[in-house]
């Protein structure tokens, strides 16, 4: 995109773009930001992904393959000879190692004063550290370090050794006009058509990697319950990953053909949450997924695991169900209840609408991040 005299430059600096929730909001990011006077740059230390190969062809400015490894000193003297000639700029991470490491190291010795680093990733619901020893030799080098939220701001002011003047807490969010409530029910009936859904059926969809976190089990295991009592229920899996030839064959040993379809990685989930009733997850382990966001956005309630920061998005009973982790017959019920009852399943999505444009919406978190990239770097070190 073309340099405006007063935009203020920014290098969002990633490992890659792979298709994931925090690199949708780069994405997001990218494009809401380069049209309120920001100077976007990407910086791909290797491939540039699949989100990268989108902003290339949106004519945003993707440089990539500026390092050969994770520990390749070659991608400070890479980074480096770009910051130095742009020391009014700003230095956003994601919390990809190499970036982490690598972006401090030569952001700092170039003379970026604004560096901030974005943590997508963590271990809310398990043992151990989400940073390593590389890692936290740098860390004390961002100004800022942007949590999703309260709970995630805890986490690494408390786990992670976080300083709490770095931490800045800022919500992700979702394009409301994309996704919205099912305004035809003769396009909601097209697209059952078109994804062999029988037309009465009430579907379930998971949409999630199929990576072991994600728990897709649970989900199966509630499938082949429900199927043995009732035959109007179609479960709907969205997403790919390691674990898709194993749950596959799982479904396929468990349940009577078609009443769980996979349907791979998508770019239609609009569309796929049109014919959606019930929206769930069941991992072991979030911060503050995008999908439920969307879901809730598209006006659907959402059965969740209690894990990372989802009580901070679904309110329980209100706008979604929240259940502890690997509760199967919570999960169950709780599916069963809402397949039972259209207007609870309406009252409550209505409601994860309302929450979603309150509080969780595109435009609330690109005025929150426009607001960290305009202020002065505060207690840096220097």
């Amino acid at each position: 995109m073309a340099d405006s005299p007063d935009s203020r430059k920014i290098f969002i600096l990633v490992s890659s773009l792979v298709t994931g929730g925090a690199e949708v909001i780069v994405k997001t990011l990218t494009k809401g930001l380069s049209a309120s006077r920001f100077d976007i740059h990407i910086l791909c230390l290797h491939q540039p992904g699949k989100i990268g190969r989108e902003l290339i062809d949106s004519g945003f400015d993707v440089k990539w393959g500026l390092s050969r490894g994770r520990f390749d000193p070659g991608t400070f003297f890479s980074l480096f000879r770009i910051f130095r000639k742009n020391k009014n700029a700003i230095l956003f991470s994601l919390d990809h190692h190499n970036a982490i490491f690598w972006g401090a190291l030569a952001a700092k010795a170039a003379g970026l004063r604004n560096r901030i680093l974005s943590v997508h990733s963590t271990r809310l619901s398990a043992k151990g550290c989400n940073f390593d020893f590389t890692d936290r030799l740098v860390l004390p080098a961002y100004n800022r370090i942007v949590a999703l939220s309260l709970t995630h701001a805890s986490y690494l002011k408390e786990k992670e050794r976080v300083r709490d003047h770095q931490v800045t807490i800022i919500n992700n969010g979702v394009d409301v006009d994309r996704f919205y409530p099912v305004d035809s029910e003769e396009r909601r009936r097209k697209y059952k058509r078109k994804l062999s859904i029988p037309e009465n059926n009430i579907t379930v969809t998971i949409i999630a990697a199929l990576r072991p976190e994600k728990n897709h089990r649970m989900f199966l295991d509630a499938a082949l319950l429900i199927s043995k009592k009732r035959k109007d229920i179609t479960f709907l899996v969205v997403g790919d990953g390691e674990e898709r030839s194993r749950l596959q064959a799982m479904a396929h040993k468990m349940l009577p053909e078609g009443r769980v379809i996979f349907l791979g990685d998508r770019n239609d989930i609009p569309e796929i949450l049109s014919v959606t009733d019930i929206s769930v997850l069941c991992s072991f382990m979030e911060i503050f997924p995008l999908t439920v966001l969307e879901a809730m956005s598209a006006g659907l309630p959402v059965i969740s695991t209690d894990v990372g920061s989802l009580s901070e998005m679904i309110r329980n009973d209100e706008d979604g169900i929240l259940i502890q982790s690997e509760d199967i017959y919570s999960f169950t019920r709780a599916i069963e209840k809402l397949a039972d009852n259209r207007k609870i399943r309406l009252d409550m999505g209505k409601r994860a609408r309302e929450a979603v444009l309150e509080k969780f919406s595109t435009k609330m978190m690109l005025s929150k991040y426009a607001k960290l990239f305009q202020d002065e770097p505060s207690m840096g070190p220097d």
